[in-house]
């Protein structure tokens, strides 16, 4: 009896640090079930050459709290996040983050605020009229909530790549 109770316990101890493991290597994702690019030479590559996609871009930082409020809603795992995760399909994700900004007036058409979220053309040009309607008009590229996400991903979509079926 001790030796099948030692057993177990170690077999959760061995199956906690695991998923610690797991856990750990995407914490610093924004959900991990989408095809994030995070490397700022990455982002201005596609944007160089264009793509078939458009492109999404989110801009944050490991220590501002509306970014991690944003991204625990990314990796909430509830119907909305799933949503996120089918639209993600047909764009470019990219998910930059501290020294990784894109510098330039482009990049902050309104402010320098975090997180925000821009749309880029397939080929590489950013759409300042794709914006969180459902926000303050003083920081159009700011989201707090997936619904505000899905909605610009979707009006994205529909400008920039009208044959797409989502």
């Amino acid at each position: 009896m001790k030796v099948t109770l030692g057993c177990i316990a170690l077999l959760s101890l061995v199956g906690l640090l695991t998923l610690d493991g797991a856990l750990a290597q995407d914490e610093d994702m924004f959900n991990s079930n989408i095809d994030w690019q995070t490397s700022l030479p990455e982002f201005e590559d596609l944007v160089s050459k264009g793509s078939d996609k458009p492109t999404m871009l989110l801009v944050s930082k490991k220590w501002c709290g509306a970014c991690k409020q944003l991204k625990a809603a990314f990796n909430r795992g509830n119907s909305e996040a799933r949503e996120i995760e089918d639209l993600a399909k047909h764009f470019n994700m990219v998910n930059l983050r501290d020294s990784d900004e894109p510098h330039g007036p482009q990049y902050t058409p309104d402010g320098g605020y975090i997180p925000r979220i821009l749309f880029l053309s397939k080929d590489g040009k950013i759409q300042n009229s794709i914006s969180n309607v459902m926000g303050n008009p003083k920081y159009k590229y700011y989201y707090s909530e997936l619904t505000q996400v899905k909605s610009a991903m979707r009006r994205a979509l529909r400008s920039l790549a009208p044959d797409t079926e989502f």
